[in-house]
């Protein structure tokens, strides 16, 4: 598989993921033709993942993952995006593991370290 196949069978997963199953976790979900998606993204971007840590909220009961981007190449920026103009980009979602914990959220994405991704 080429690298512009990768990217774009990792942006369907992430997706399907994202906006498939995701709605029963976090609410609904409006109903986002890929055209309305790509106008309303904050950022769009292809990036590495150069790093991963998992942390507690303030109450300590929910574990969020911290993903951690570089190597941006912005494909799309609305004004006010503030990661658009850093050298690295840090996506937060819920789940992740701790030493003395885990949090397993089905719908969120998995992104492996030393791969490119393409984000919305």
């Amino acid at each position: 598989m080429n690298r512009n196949t990768s990217l774009i069978c990792s942006l369907i997963f992430i997706l399907c993921l994202s906006f498939g199953g995701a709605s029963f976790i976090y609410g609904n979900f409006p109903d986002l033709s890929f055209e309305d998606l790509t106008k309303t993204a904050d950022l769009i971007f292809i990036g590495t993942v150069v790093g991963r840590d998992c942390v507690t909220d303030r109450s300590e009961k929910m574990v969020f993952t911290h993903v951690h981007f570089a190597e941006i190449q912005v494909i799309h920026a609305r004004p006010g995006s503030v990661q658009a103009r850093l050298q690295t980009v840090r996506l937060i979602h819920p789940g992740g593991r701790l030493p003395d914990r885990a949090v397993w959220i089905s719908a969120a994405p998995r992104f492996e370290p030393g791969r490119r991704y393409l984000v919305f």
